[in-house]
Parts: C-alpha cells; structure tokens; sequence
C-alpha cells in the first residue's frame, strides 16, 4: 500500500504555496494527491494553492475538457478547497501548429470563465504560451512571473 511520507507532509505544511501542474490531470495531478492523507493536507495547508491548467486536451484523457472540467475533476477526487487559483493560458498558437495537434486528436482547453467560478478557484487568465519550441507547452518565465504575481498578492 501507499503510505504519505513524512516529509511531504511537513512541505506541505510549510509551503508558502503549493502549484499543482501543469500535467497530465488523470496520469500525473491526480495519482499523487490520491496518496491518502495528501489531498486533506493540502487542503488544510495555510499555502496558496495554485493549480497550471493544460494548455491542450490530452487524448482519451481530457477529450473535451474545458478549465472548469479540470478544476471539476479536482474538486471531485480530492473535496472542495483544493485549490484557491487556476492558472489558465489566453494565447492562441499558429494556425498550422494548432493544427497538427488537432490532427493528433487534441485542441485548445477552453477558457470558461462563468463556469470556473462556479466550480470554485478564481481564475488567472494569462499568456503563459511558449511561441518559441515548436510545440504547445508553458513558457517557464511566463507561467513562473504568473504564479510570482499570485504569491506576493
């Protein structure tokens, strides 16, 4: 069986914030706050808790998925206050880029504004795209200055 180490949960309890993200929700996010005792960790931690959503859906996992699906997913496997922020990207890539990756399946994750708020976290809309790899993926700088900003509220 799994067991929480002892030390995650001390980090926990002393973090200033805990970002969740970004990855795979159901094959990264999830599994590790399923360990039992995390996710209530969590949730009682002072920290902020700050959740990267996916810039793209992730076939037969997300297919679909809009923000407030992944903060749904969240809340429903691991209770409400999970998270107090989510983080999502507001820029478009290429056309051409875009377009590859529909033809693998996947496509943008729709920023629901309305819908988010309904589900909970409040919702950080920033340009956190990373133009330059070739690839949809968070620019690091960017998401970092975009969780920065949120820690020294």
């Amino acid at each position: 069986s799994v067991r929480l180490n002892p030390e995650v949960l001390d980090a926990v309890f002393k973090a200033d914030a805990i970002v969740l993200g970004p990855g795979s929700l159901y094959t990264s996010i999830l599994p590790n706050l399923l360990v039992p005792g995390l996710a209530g960790a969590v949730r009682r931690s002072r920290a902020l808790k700050i959740y990267v959503c996916n810039i793209m859906t992730q076939p037969g996992e997300t297919d679909a998925y809009r923000v407030s699906d992944h903060c749904l997913a969240l809340r429903e496997q691991c209770g409400e206050d999970l998270i107090d922020y989510v983080i999502a990207n507001t820029e478009s890539p290429s056309d051409a880029l875009l377009a590859h990756y529909r033809s693998e399946g996947q496509d943008l994750v729709e920023v629901d504004k309305a819908r988010t708020a309904d589900v909970g976290p409040r919702l950080i809309r920033a340009r956190v795209l990373d133009r330059s790899s070739g690839f949809i993926r968070h620019h690091p700088d960017r998401l970092a200055r975009a969780v920065m900003r949120l820690i020294v509220l």
